[in-house]
């Protein structure tokens, strides 16, 4: 006798996609449904072909009224039984978990008819969970993510295989071969009420769009499946591209991972999103909550050049922070790492004291910002020797004219001040700072430091004044003190 040519097609699908192997226990999701139906009785059929366990799981959603439950679930039990095949119910309540998760009750059925599947897959010590999805739902789907505005990631339709344990051996088939081949054998299936009710996202795609689009391009299902198959490889190449960048560019440890923002920037966005979504993942987060606004949030704060700041990724439960370390010498950017941490890190106070700092003759002060370590020593000058044991490895050493009055002030730049130039004339330090560069966020970090009388001696490391400057070209006799300054970046 001839085999079907719907079975031949099923057993090639089976074994090209490598759904089933040998010695597998097969849980068979079924509603009682024509798709459903059909996947039962072909894994049934060629249970001994295969070399598996089947098993059917039914889960009633609580949706439908208690009668069309009781028929449905009376002619799965019948078909069970014929087959020989065993039969686990399930009941969820997915009006409640819509309630307290907030979502639709579409997608609360689903989310708790996953977790059933889950569930009795333990249980019952099985190795697969085999669906019914098919060339029509997985249309529909990629539809719904185009009206929903999904990424082009979105696109590449139901896979056949989807976290190891579940296979859609159905996948090659369209919804009218599925009712012809149940027509031809004669086997009898359910209608589910809520599978017309258009108010349902999916059913309206599938009742009302579907249909036209069929009618109007008969060739429909197999052109989207040939676009999604293009699809599903070029999102396993990225993937692949996007796993391997961050393998190299990420650090996760203890909860949270760290990366460096320009070897992220530098990278194709394309593999910058999907190293976040991987990251996500690690994290033990839904990569499938980023929605693409969200993502392109994330990247404009990454690559929004350095600086300091806070992106609350999921309400309360993730951040991004971002903390760059400015160099010792000019405190310019050096290198802007980001962090995926779930906790908001507190302010770092990064300003000096309103009312500044005060140095003495003979003292050293040591005291840290947001971004620097500095350490300052002021020494007097005795003619002929310095006293150098106090002044800091690697520190400027500036000459403090024999007029100035100690102790001098550290603080940061106050309004107004000005500085003097060696041609007789001033500059702002606002000016300055615009100058040389020096990022706004940190200008409040910068030490200035100034005598009893108000004069500037120096701006940190980076600007001496001409009031200094004189004195150091007098020599020793001109030169009242020493003042060294040393500065560290911290992160």
């Amino acid at each position: 006798m001839a085999r079907d040519p719907f079975e031949i097609k099923f057993l090639n699908f089976v074994r090209t996609e490598r759904l089933i192997e040998k010695g597998d226990s097969i849980l068979v999701a079924c509603s009682g449904g024509a798709d459903s139906t059909c996947l039962l009785h072909l894994l049934a059929k060629f249970r001994p072909s295969f070399g598996v366990r089947v098993a059917a799981l039914y889960v009633n959603h609580g949706i439908r009224t208690r009668g069309e439950i009781f028929r449905e679930k009376k002619l799965l039990k019948e078909q069970c039984e014929k087959l020989e095949v065993p039969l686990i119910i399930k009941k969820i309540d997915a009006k409640s978990i819509a309630k307290t998760t907030k979502k639709s009750l579409e997608e609360a059925a689903h989310e708790g008819r996953y977790g059933a599947i889950f569930s009795a897959l333990e249980e019952g010590g099985f190795q697969k969970c085999a669906t019914a999805h098919h060339l029509d739902d997985s249309a529909e789907s990629t539809l719904m993510r185009i009206f929903k505005g999904g990424s082009p990631s979105s696109l590449s339709g139901i896979r056949p295989v989807l976290a190891g344990r579940v296979i859609r051996p159905l996948l090659f088939a369209s919804r009218s071969e599925v009712e012809s081949y149940l027509s031809r054998n004669e086997i009898a299936f359910s209608t589910d009420s809520t599978n017309c009710d258009e108010r349902f996202e999916r059913n309206f795609i599938r009742k009302k769009v579907v249909p036209l689009v069929k009618e109007r391009f008969p060739g429909f299902l197999n052109k989207i499946s040939t676009l999604q198959n293009i699809q599903r490889a070029e999102n396993d190449f990225i993937d692949s591209a996007a796993v391997d960048f961050a393998g190299k560019c990420f650090i996760f440890e203890e909860g949270r991972s760290s990366f460096d923002a320009a070897e992220f920037r530098a990278a194709h966005q394309a593999i910058g999103r999907r190293a976040i979504l991987y990251a996500l993942r690690r994290l033990g987060f839904n990569p499938a909550e980023a929605g693409f606004g969200l993502l392109a949030e994330m990247i404009d704060f990454i690559c929004d050049g350095p600086g300091e700041g806070i992106f609350e990724i999921f309400n309360r439960k993730l951040f991004l922070v971002k903390k760059t370390v400015y160099s010792a010498k000019d405190y310019c950017p050096e290198k802007t790492t980001v962090i995926m941490t779930p906790e908001k890190p507190a302010d770092r106070g990064n300003k000096l004291p309103e009312e500044g700092l005060t140095i003495d003759v003979g003292e050293s002060l040591a005291f840290k910002t947001g971004h620097f370590e500095f350490d300052f020593s002021l020494i007097k000058n005795d003619g002929e020797r310095m006293k150098i044991g106090r002044i800091a490895k690697n520190s400027s050493l500036i000459a403090v004219p024999a007029e100035a009055e100690p102790p001098f002030i550290i603080s940061a730049a106050l309004p107004g001040d000005r500085i003097r130039l060696r041609d007789g004339n001033s500059q702002k330090l606002s000016d300055l700072f615009v100058n040389k560069k020096i990022p706004r966020e940190i200008r409040r970090e910068i030490p200035v430091v100034r005598d009893l009388n108000g004069e500037i001696v120096c701006v940190s490391n980076i600007k001496v004044s001409e009031y200094s400057s004189a004195a150091a070209k007098g020599g020793l006799k001109t030169m009242g003190y020493f003042l060294s300054i040393g500065v560290k970046s911290i992160l």
